[in-house]
């Protein structure tokens, strides 16, 4: 018998650390939530050129997906696609993931609930913002994140 695992399960199996968005809050996430928007367009005009305009199949989803992946250029013009970018990805070894792992860990235990955020100032009121804070810290301290200008708290 095959056992199905729960999203947390799978991401903790490939050590994955899930950085959730506040719930009811979608400008928190907004270039996803502006990349969902796109890709319902573009899917949405598959869907018309197949002659089946407002009755989405995969097809078109994975169309729309494709199209979006090797046509589109979110950084510019003369920037490279979605898709030369994953292609020239460096791949974390698992090194590099255990030790983002232990600075997300250290960070956590240095959050506690009705604290502020060390780097956003935000009050910690779940498991999920004490997450967040400390993935946002690990990923600053392991150097995969950089900020061009000063970090924007939430509004309280």
């Amino acid at each position: 018998m095959i056992r199905r695992l729960c999203t947390e399960e799978l991401l903790a199996a490939h050590g994955v650390w899930a950085l959730c968005s506040p719930p009811y809050w979608p400008r928190y996430n907004g270039s996803v939530e502006a990349g969902i928007g796109s890709l319902k367009d573009r899917t949405d005009a598959w869907a018309a050129r197949a002659g089946h305009a407002g009755q989405w199949t995969w097809d078109d989803v994975a169309g729309a997906c494709e199209e979006a992946n090797t046509l589109s250029r979110p950084r510019g013009a003369s920037a490279p696609s979605p898709d030369e970018l994953w292609s020239a990805r460096e791949t974390i070894t698992a090194g590099e993931r255990a030790a983002f792992g232990a600075a997300v860990e250290e960070s956590g235990r240095a959050q506690e609930p009705g604290e502020s955020c060390a780097d956003t100032g935000a009050v910690i009121r779940s498991g999920r913002a004490m997450a967040r804070c400390a993935i946002r810290l690990a990923l600053e301290v392991c150097g995969y994140l950089h900020y061009k200008r000063r970090a924007i708290p939430p509004p309280r």
